[in-house]
């Protein structure tokens, strides 16, 4: 029998994939490489915060910022704006004021 030649490849995951609220960073997307995630500020990372190129060429899935939270109390909160349909981000006390002007001046 006769050999034929055989054609190494690097395995290439490409681009990172984007984190909720945050980003993730390599120096390199060749396996085995490891992606650091940062989340913006105001929300952390639960778990380690890295991921991998794996050997079939993707990105493991990375999970989601959330919003920081002291002792099971949030210290944001999501309202929706109804003029923009924006999200913003709201100390719990403003809510908690929102909420009793507007109970006090609704009929």
């Amino acid at each position: 029998g006769t050999w034929s030649s055989v054609t190494c490849s690097a395995v290439n995951c490409g681009a990172v994939p984007s984190v909720s609220q945050g980003a993730a960073s390599t120096s390199s997307t060749l396996y085995p490489a490891v992606a650091t995630i940062t989340c913006n500020t105001g929300y952390e990372y639960s778990g380690s915060a890295t991921i991998s190129c794996q050997q079939n060429a993707v990105w493991q899935t990375p999970k989601e910022c959330t919003i920081v939270s002291l002792g099971g109390i949030v210290t944001m909160t999501k309202i929706k704006a109804t003029s923009s349909g924006e999200t913003l981000h709201v100390h719990p006390m403003f809510v908690m004021l929102c909420l009793v002007v507007f109970c006090l001046l609704s009929p």
